[in-house]
């Protein structure tokens, strides 16, 4: 109604609303060619915004109406760099919810980029005050659930069965888990791997290290906090 030339009397001469997020708007013709800014201008802008706010919560609405409009799709460093943005803001819990439907918000582990984006961040939010324990503690948490996230397969395609580039079976993603685990025992838990994680997540790197075939063996649940 407010593009097709025709309606432009009618919205002049009989006021018409449309209601969005609780709020009344006028609709007024508009000359897409004229009026409109150009959507990677629109995409730039919103991105800034974020970054000037710090409020990343909106993430994943951005990227799914991004992805729902085929029209302005992000390429790979500008999504990699909407992770590092959001870690930073803290704001990690955001990623986690786009990564939960990739197709939804195209936004894919089997990108090596976001992989590894999304591995620092993890990171990064243990790391955070110096290896705080409440940093820690958070840091398992979401890594609980990215592993959550991986062994559903909608970023692998598959559960059950490992393929060579599964993130699952990927030395710097173990890594991470490890890393995790033992700065909590050793600063939190006075040196001791109460729970076995520490020697878990070190049996299953060296078996990625010597090739995700190792791994098969064991079972498919390689970043579950249950037993394999």
């Amino acid at each position: 109604m407010i593009y097709k030339p025709k309606f432009k009397g009618d919205l002049e001469t009989k006021p018409t609303f449309a209601t969005l997020g609780g709020e009344d708007f006028r609709l007024e013709h508009v000359n897409p060619r004229r009026d409109l800014t150009p959507p990677k201008k629109l995409v730039s802008k919103a991105v800034q915004l974020m970054r000037e706010t710090g409020d990343f919560k909106n993430l994943p609405s951005f990227l799914e109406g991004l992805h729902a409009m085929h029209k302005t799709p992000l390429k790979r460093h500008e999504q990699e760099a909407l992770v590092r943005l959001a870690t930073r803001a803290d704001q990690f819990s955001a990623v986690l919810q786009c990564l939960r439907d990739p197709k939804k918000y195209d936004l894919s582990l089997m990108r090596e980029g976001i992989l590894n984006r999304v591995m620092w961040g993890l990171h990064s939010t243990g790391q955070a005050a110096d290896w705080a324990e409440a940093s820690v503690k958070r840091a398992i948490r979401y890594g609980d659930t990215l592993a959550e996230i991986l062994e559903q397969g909608v970023h692998t395609g598959t559960t059950r069965v490992l393929a060579e580039n599964d993130p699952r079976t990927n030395p710097a993603v173990i890594g991470v888990y490890l890393e995790l685990a033992a700065v909590n025992a050793s600063k939190y838990h006075e040196g001791k791997d109460e729970d076995g994680s520490v020697e878990k997540y070190a049996v299953r790197l060296m078996e990625c290290l010597q090739g995700y075939e190792e791994v098969r063996l064991h079972g498919y649940m390689l970043l579950s906090s249950s037993d394999a």
